[in-house]
């Protein structure tokens, strides 16, 4: 953050809509303004925005204006989210070669590798891609 410009960046500001302008000769305005709870317009060259991918499927029409491109908003609705887990496997010694850094596993039948999985208690192991090794520390 500190490579920013001082005031540039702003916390605890909810945000009611990003208006946004791609024409870039719109009379030396900026192209952006965000508008806050509370009405206040701030003008912005860029914005960086980080809402969480259901909050964005869920807001996208209120929370752009104009509307997202239909490219971009398509995107947006095929992007997946779900649980992640992690699972740490450990072993005596390293069978891998030293400069291993991820395992990654090979399925012989694609079948169950597919999105919608009919039998997850049976075939859960199948959405594993692999491992990351970790380094012992010192």
């Amino acid at each position: 953050m500190s490579e920013f410009p001082g005031g540039s960046v702003s916390y605890s500001r909810p945000v009611s809509c990003v208006r946004w302008n791609n024409n870039t000769s719109a009379g030396g305005q900026p192209p952006v303004s965000v508008e806050v709870e509370g009405g206040e317009r701030i003008a912005a060259d860029h914005v960086i925005v980080t809402v969480p991918l259901g909050y964005l499927k869920m807001h996208h029409s209120t929370l752009f204006s104009p509307p997202l491109p239909l490219h971009k908003l398509h995107s947006v609705q095929r992007m997946g989210f779900g649980t992640n887990n992690k699972i740490y496997v450990e072993f005596d010694s390293p069978w891998w070669d030293a400069d291993c850094e991820v395992i990654y596993l090979v399925w012989e039948d694609e079948q169950d590798l597919v999105d919608e999985v009919a039998d997850v208690k049976r075939s859960w192991i199948k959405k594993l891609f692999g491992f990351t090794v970790l380094k012992p520390t010192e």
